[in-house]
This record gives C-alpha cells, sequence and structure tokens, in this order.
C-alpha cells in the first residue's frame, strides 16, 4: 500500500499515543491493493492476523514461490477449470440473525457462480451452523475422472460462518475446509480466516479470502489423496 502500517490512525492520534497504541492491539489493518499479486495479500493478510493460533498456522510452503505451479494442478485435479449494510451499533438479535443471513446467502451465490466460472456445477446448500447466528454453507460436486470407467472424485466445500460480537463491535469469521473422497480415500484440509469487522462489503472480502485461499487448499488435499490413505491433511 506504499505507507507505513496504521498511518492514518498514527496521524489521527498525535495528542493521544495510548488511543494509537490500543488500536494497534485491538484491530487488524486493512490491505487494499489492485497491483499485487492476490496470494500475496492473503498472506500478508494472515500474517497480520490479531489471532496468534490463525497466525501461527502458516507454513512455510505457503510462501514458496512454486506454490502456484502445484494450485493449479490441484485446481485441475477438482474439475475446476451487493453489499448488505453494517449492523455495529445493534444488539437486537433479530437483527443479527437476518444479518447472518444476508451474508450467508451472498456467500453462497458468489462462491457457487465462482463454481460455474470454472466449469463445475455444484450442488449447494445453507445448513445451521453450531449457534443461533452461524451458519454451514455446503458445496458439493464430481471432478472429471482420471481414468474413463473409474469413479470420479467426490469434492466438498464447507464454509463456516460465524458472527461475532466483540468489545470493539461485531465481527465475522470463517473457517473454510475442502475434502476429497477417491477410490476410498479420503483427505481433507481446512484453515481458519482471519476475521473481518461487520461493514458494508464483509461478504464481497470473506468471497475474495475464500477464492484466495481454494488454491493452498486444493493442493493439500490432492497431494493428500496422493500419498495418505484415509485421513485427513491439516
Amino acid at each position: 500500500m506504499r505507507e507505513p502500517i496504521f498511518q492514518a490512525e498514527y496521524l489521527k492520534s498525535t495528542s493521544n499515543r495510548y488511543r494509537f497504541a490500543w488500536i494497534i492491539a485491538t484491530s487488524d489493518p486493512v490491505l487494499q491493493a489492485d497491483d499485487v499479486d492476490r496470494d500475496l495479500m492473503l498472506i500478508a493478510t494472515r500474517a497480520l492476523d490479531k489471532n496468534w493460533q490463525r497466525r501461527s498456522a502458516l507454513r512455510l510452503e505457503d510462501f514458496l514461490a512454486d506454490a502456484a505451479t502445484q494450485q493449479t494442478h490441484a485446481l485441475q485435479v477438482l474439475g475446476l477449470g451487493v453489499a448488505p449494510g453494517s449492523i455495529q451499533q445493534t444488539e437486537n438479535i433479530a437483527a443479527k440473525l437476518q444479518r447472518v443471513r444476508e451474508v450467508s446467502e451472498t456467500l453462497r451465490a458468489t462462491v457457487a457462480q465462482y463454481l460455474r466460472d470454472q466449469g463445475v456445477r455444484a450442488t449447494h446448500e445453507i445448513h445451521p451452523g453450531r449457534s443461533d447466528t452461524s451458519k454451514v454453507i455446503w458445496f458439493q460436486w464430481e471432478a472429471p475422472a482420471a481414468i474413463p470407467g473409474t469413479f470420479p472424485p467426490q469434492i466438498e466445500l464447507r464454509l463456516e460462518l460465524g458472527f461475532i460480537t466483540q468489545p470493539g463491535g461485531h465481527h465475522f469469521g470463517l473457517k473454510m475446509s475442502l475434502s476429497m473422497r477417491l477410490d476410498g480415500k479420503d483427505s481433507m484440509a481446512a484453515v481458519e480466516l482471519p476475521e473481518g469487522p461487520d461493514e458494508s462489503g464483509i461478504a464481497e472480502r470473506m468471497f475474495q479470502l475464500v477464492t484466495d485461499t481454494f488454491p493452498q487448499l486444493a493442493s493439500q488435499v490432492s497431494r493428500g489423496n496422493s500419498h495418505t490413505a484415509g485421513c485427513g491433511v491439516d
């Protein structure tokens, strides 16, 4: 972005450095740069996540330059060739439930279109999550069989969307998992993506995270199915 991180907040806090310190400790920086590779933006976003458990889940492989080639092949193996308003200031449970429905429906529609653009016609549904303010967005499809006459790979993509209330406001969290069943063997990869504040455009930003992360999970899943019998890939 060609400026020091939190530069705008630093300039606003010239008379109150405690405010600036609080912002650094509690706020995730917003990264926007149209001229930077999306994979690099995703890695930077994850590396700046305030949640140390999600941040520490980054692996050396996520930074390797040859990952793009692996991801392109993995997508081939899997058969892949409107902003809602924020409710930051309300504690009304009905408004929260409606907000979760809006964001989950937008995410379902945009991911389904992304898959169609890649030549995949997936079955997709939205299911209740673990709490009233969470949803599971589920996609399933068959990838082309590697050898004619053999069973095609069964692919499943799950997005667990959660509405989170924090002292600084409302956020959305997203857990993403991808699994493949082939010849009786299962492989799975999952990641917890950085949380984002509930504001206009949050569904679109989450969709961007999903599409940026998808090739990484695809690479892990395809490797797991090739080398691992009946167990998941973390």
